[in-house]
């Protein structure tokens, strides 16, 4: 069957097809061309938010209307869109997004968030995900062993085994279960994180179909 990061990509895609095909103008026009800029609005949204979770201690976290908007404007600039052009796509991106865009959802006036945690994380792992491969590692060494980050990173892991632009990265993750297990940090290193990183990705079944690095997790 699937694992996570399927299921979420194949869920996303199904959301999207189903609001663009129901979308009245200038919606639909919105949905249809803008795909990929609303694909990273997402990304970078749940990033921002998975983040600020952390930083105030996990309570409910939203971005406000405001902040969307203005990244919007900056992505539409950086493509080369400019003035009243750029202007009305930003509008109809953001009232779009203070009623459903997608994943993300107006519950309180002002503020956007994700209507479940788990999309946010999904978010955040696309987001990690996104880049130069040697800063990529870097951000999933940063969040290997963080309780918090855990559902995001196995996102991460799952998307490494199923999506072929990650492929390069399957024994990274695998190392730094080996790593996290010999690390110079006494707790870690006595808490063995990295064999509980290792466990939490066989049961994700992010390597299921892929017995060698399944058996190389199931050692560590």
């Amino acid at each position: 069957g699937e694992d996570r990061w399927q299921l979420f990509a194949s869920y996303y895609r199904t959301i999207y097809d189903r609001e663009r095909q129901k979308a009245v103008p200038p919606y639909d026009a919105v949905l249809s061309q803008q795909q990929a800029l609303i694909y990273r609005l997402h990304h970078d949204v749940g990033f921002l938010l998975q983040f600020r979770g952390e930083t105030e201690g996990g309570t409910s976290v939203s971005l406000s209307s405001e902040t969307f908007a203005n990244l919007a404007d900056a992505y539409l600039r950086d493509s080369g869109f400019h003035g009243l052009e750029k202007d009305g796509l930003v509008k109809q991106i953001a009232d779009a997004a203070r009623q459903r865009l997608v994943f993300l959802t107006s519950r309180v006036v002002g503020e956007l968030s994700f209507d479940v945690r788990s999309l946010q994380e999904y978010m955040a792992s696309e987001c990690l995900m996104t880049g130069n491969p040697d800063v990529v590692r870097e951000r999933l060494k940063a969040i290997a062993a963080a309780p918090y980050w855990r559902n995001v990173f196995l996102f991460a892991a799952s998307d490494c085994f199923a999506n072929a632009r990650s492929r390069h990265l399957q024994d990274f993750v695998r190392s730094l279960s080996e790593d996290l297990n010999s690390s110079s940090d006494p707790l870690l290193a006595a808490t063995k994180a990295g064999s509980a990183l290792a466990i939490d990705v066989l049961q994700s079944g992010a390597v299921a179909q892929n017995p060698n690095h399944a058996r190389a997790m199931a050692k560590i």
